[in-house]
């Protein structure tokens, strides 16, 4: 089994992100923008490996979107990649259900929050 991380970050906002960054609000915008056009077709990426069961290929996948929600300060959602990859890295190529159900909400979260 996978262990699955807390959720122990504050809430998610531009202004936060724009802080931590310390680029303009616009910038985060254009940012944030990049991130939510490509995450649909990096997750079904994700998913197509975990369902080949291709333990290197979730940890790649993983690895990917795990660095761009790091970088805008999606913090949870890369504590869960960080899970997602370190499983793939130890060979594990079964039981992502229920982490990978957590991360497409988390990914919810942020889209209702950002468009």
């Amino acid at each position: 089994m996978i262990s699955i991380p807390e959720n122990n970050f504050g809430t998610i906002s531009k202004d936060v992100v724009s802080q931590e960054l310390g680029i303009p609000p616009m910038f985060v915008d254009k940012l944030i923008g990049k991130f939510l056009e490509t995450i649909d077709d990096n997750i079904n990426d994700l998913k197509n490996a975990i369902n080949s069961k291709n333990a290197e290929e979730i940890k790649n996948k993983a690895h990917k979107i795990k660095g761009s929600s790091a970088n805008l300060r999606f913090k949870f959602l890369a504590e869960l990649l960080k899970a997602i990859e370190y499983a793939g890295r130890e060979g594990i190529t079964e039981g992502y259900d229920e982490i990978l159900e957590i991360t497409i909400k988390e990914i919810e979260k942020i889209k209702n929050i950002f468009q």
